[in-house]
């Protein structure tokens, strides 16, 4: 992974924007910013959106903390002050609660990120010796440390012996067997007046090589922006015989040690990351006549008003039109979206959910009729209690695919010319054909639950993705300690159950890596977790009053496991390879819903279900999977973008039953396992013990 690390950016636009084409010309995978976004400079708003486009590992600055409040106006010159106070009234209520909820510090494998200093990362003191050095060596186990709060760049290093000495900021290759205190210098407040540069360095945590960059900018057109605003001109940037002028009041130090105990912060754990202890509110940067606001509430109110029934009218005649066209005849089912035309092939309809009861649209005769109040059929234990696509490789008599599918029976369509698709095919249309839509019904709870394996048994691997956007680790709860690298995610997002994350194609992203750890042989084996297409998939209309599209999935690996299986996207389409053979595939729907994807791979025959109500063709395998002593657990791959959550891999297969309870804990928005250290859990789910009644799943302490 390589980092591009960075700080004191000081509202400097001209100076942000040369680092970021210099790091995204070099295709680093992951910026990090130290803090200070805002400071002197009147480009902060634009600086903090762009960033947070990029990235959301930011840490707090004591610039930053300054201007939402968290430390007042503790810098000693009026200037300073001046640009906080600007800045403050030129952000909007988001962008400041967002900076305040920075942490301190982030960590990852071995490396720390923090503003100043690691003793006290509240205090901003900085490390200007070798025996401050030492002290913040003292004061955390990590064994690189990268640092802001200083123009210029440099390091420290402490050797096997223990000697501390400083190094000057020059490419190098990190030992292994020493530690090092990395200041990354300043992006937007250059350390030399002759030569004006943007500084950060980039650091591949894999070969442990250290760059240190330095990217020239536009210092005029920084200069206009200042004068323009009726900011200060620092040193730096001013003209010769301008450079001593009361004009410039901030000469050297940017930020001095800061006294108020509600910012500081010790770094007593850093397995987590550091949030500030005091949280304040922050003052909105202008205030509005409550009376103008009333008024446009109250126009709000009625656009919202006209422009739903606008849509609901709209809506309705078109269903009307669809469902009775001129001729009478019934030609279109509902809820089914017209296909539109679309040149590029990468928008795809967007299916609007039923809300209805699903009728059967297959006419059968009436001696076919099902007696409504008899129970559904199960071939055998492994087979699904849902009247749904699957294909039976044994014996047992199936349904012909008509009945498997929603799709009217048409007589009246000529047979195709030329050759007639193979059998093979045939079956496999039977799932393309039958994926329902909308969201699936939740199917009642088995009868024999009690009895059942519970779904920790032969857990492998369990990631819940519910770890805040600012962590840099997903947790493995198995045991397995597989805990994934979450460096070129994006966690924090709202999931099926908690917290989910989420992959970005735009951000380049990466996979997410585990350790390797060893592993026993693994004969049958089962993959599930929750699905979803990420918002921005909905796409805008090729044409005014066509239906919103849907963008395609990009090519990427969901989930795989080294040597036992691997669950991918391809066009579009859930393909599974468990062992050696032909991948099983299956659609995946078009629309914004969180989708179960279960891979099942028992005796020797692989299978993808969707929904605990749609099963993919069962492909056979040439060979199980392969023993491996070692391996890795893998989400992601390059320009993936996908939402992920809930994700397990199990030694064993599921039985029909089984497969229902795990499904039914997702749409309750129960986890497969609580988190360690709990010692009580309530999943809401009513039919556990009752009406009115929760069940405890750890303990014995029933809600009612």
């Amino acid at each position: 992974m390589r980092y591009a690390i960075f700080s004191e950016i000081y509202g400097n636009r001209q100076a942000w924007n040369a680092i970021v084409d210099d790091f995204t010309s070099l295709g680093v995978d992951m910026p990090i910013c130290l803090g200070d976004v805002s400071g002197h400079g009147a480009g902060t708003a634009e600086i903090l959106e762009d960033l947070r486009s990029r990235t959301g590992n930011i840490v707090l600055g004591d610039c930053d903390a300054a201007l939402v409040g968290l430390l007042g106006e503790a810098h000693p010159d009026e200037g300073t002050n001046h640009c906080i106070r600007w800045t403050r009234e030129h952000l909007h209520q988001g962008a400041l609660s967002y900076l305040a909820e920075r942490p301190l510090a982030l960590e990852t494998g071995g490396i720390l990120f923090v503003h100043g200093e690691c003793v006290e990362p509240g205090r901003y003191r900085g490390i200007g010796s070798e025996s401050a050095a030492r002290e913040n060596l003292e004061a955390t186990t990590h064994r690189v440390t990268f640092l802001g709060h200083a123009r210029e760049p440099g390091i420290y290093r402490q050797q096997a012996n223990g000697v501390i000495d400083s190094l000057p900021a020059e490419n190098r290759e990190l030992s292994s067997d020493c530690r090092y205190l990395v200041n990354v210098g300043s992006v937007g407040e250059p350390a030399t007046v002759e030569d004006p540069a943007a500084c950060y360095v980039i650091y591949d945590n894999e070969t442990q090589e250290l760059t240190f960059r330095r990217v020239a900018f536009d210092v005029a057109a920084y200069r206009a922006d200042i004068l323009d605003a009726g900011l200060f001109l620092r040193p730096w940037c001013t003209d010769g015989d301008q450079r001593d002028t009361t004009g410039t009041p901030l000469a050297e130090s940017l930020s001095p040690e800061h006294r108020e105990e509600g910012a500081v912060v010790a770094l007593a754990s850093v397995e987590t990351v550091v949030e500030p202890l005091f949280q304040p509110s922050v003052n909105p940067p202008a205030r509005r006549s409550r009376g103008v606001l009333a008024w446009m509430a109250l126009v709000s109110v009625v656009v919202l008003a006209a422009g739903v029934g606008v849509f609901v009218f709209k809506e309705i005649r078109e269903r009307q039109e669809v469902q009775f066209p001129l001729g009478g005849s019934e030609t279109a089912s509902a809820g089914r979206a017209v296909p539109q035309s679309d040149p590029e092939g990468n928008l795809q309809p967007l299916v609007l959910p039923q809300t209805g009861i699903e009728v059967a649209k297959q006419p059968v005769e009436s001696g076919d009729l099902p007696d409504l109040d008899s129970e559904p059929v199960i071939d055998g234990p492994g087979r699904s209690p849902e009247g749904v696509a699957e294909n039976d490789p044994s014996d047992t008599p199936v349904p012909p695919a008509s009945e498997l599918t929603d799709e009217p029976k048409s007589t009246d369509l000529p047979e195709p010319a030329g050759e007639s698709e193979p059998e093979d095919s045939l079956e496999q249309g039977v799932a393309e054909t039958a994926l329902p839509e909308g969201k699936a019904p939740i199917p009642p709870e088995p009868a024999d639950v009690a009895s059942l394996r519970p779904p920790t048994r032969s857990l492998i691997y369990y990631a819940p993705f519910d770890e805040d956007s600012t962590e840099f680790r997903i947790r493995d709860l198995s045991g397995g300690e597989r805990d994934l690298d979450a460096t070129s995610g994006s966690p924090g997002i709202l999931g099926r159950i908690g917290m989910a994350c989420r992959l970005v194609e735009e951000n380049g992203s990466e996979a997410m890596r585990s350790p390797v750890k060893p592993l026993s042989e693994v004969e049958d084996v089962t993959i599930a977790f929750w699905l979803k297409r990420p918002d921005t998939a909905l796409q805008t209309p090729p044409e005014s009053g066509a239906p919103a599209g849907i963008k395609k999935l990009t090519d990427a690996t969901l989930l795989s496991f080294d040597s036992v299986g691997e669950v991918r996207v391809v066009n579009d389409r859930i393909e599974a390879v468990v062992g050696e053979g032909a991948p099983a595939t299956l659609g995946f729907p078009q629309d914004l819903l969180w989708h179960h994807i279960l891979v099942e791979r028992v005796n020797g025959e692989t299978s993808i279900w969707l929904d605990h109500r749609v099963q993919s063709k069962v492909v056979p395998s040439v060979a199980g999977p392969s023993a491996a002593e070692e391996a890795a657990v893998q989400v992601g791959s390059k320009n993936a973008d996908f939402c992920i959550d809930e994700a397990a891999i199990w030694a064993r297969g599921f039985t029909a039953e089984e497969r229902c309870v795990l499904y039914r804990l997702g749409r309750f928005d129960t986890p497969i396992m609580a988190p360690p250290s709990s010692i009580a859990y309530w999943g809401f789910d009513k039919s556990k013990l009752g009406k009115g009644v929760f069940g405890d799943y750890i303990g014995t302490r029933p809600l009612g």
